[in-house]
């Protein structure tokens, strides 16, 4: 049981990377067994189980929830909006030399790829010439 009493319930690793999932949408990864850092699930639904599958940690959950770890795995996002203008800066931070993807939502439910790319610095910049074409928008960037 965690500091905050969420059951823990499943425990995986891969290469040397530990993943362990638990109620409340509660997610731990460690590299070491003795660190272990919370991972933003999303989600407040009991997490069953976690399994390594094709090259992505996969969790699965009540009411169907699944997560697979593209979403959960260290990607990064910073949004700025400048002013005055209609334009969003986005900062993407990732592994370097690996693809990721950013994707945008204005309800949280449905996500639409914005775009793809591999970052040759820690940190990327895109704009969004978009962003204020809708009252309300979402995004998240995952790695593959």
């Amino acid at each position: 049981m965690t500091e905050n009493g969420a059951n823990l319930r499943s425990v995986t690793w891969h290469d040397g990377h530990q993943a362990v999932v638990g109620n409340r949408g509660r997610i731990l990864t460690s590299t070491n067994t003795f660190q272990w850092a919370p991972r933003v699930s999303r989600t407040l639904e009991n997490l069953l189980g976690v399994r390594w599958i094709d090259g992505t940690f996969l969790t699965i959950g009540n009411l169907g929830a699944v997560l697979p770890s593209r979403w959960l795995n260290g990607a990064r996002l910073a949004v700025q909006r400048l002013a005055p203008g209609p334009w969003l800066r986005l900062f993407h931070r990732g592994r370097t030399r690996r693809m990721h993807g950013l994707q945008g939502s204005i309800d949280l439910r449905d996500w639409t790829d914005r775009f793809e790319f591999s970052n040759t610095q820690e940190a990327t910049l895109s704009l969004d010439a978009e962003a204020m074409d809708h009252a309300q928008r979402f995004y998240r960037v995952g790695t593959e």
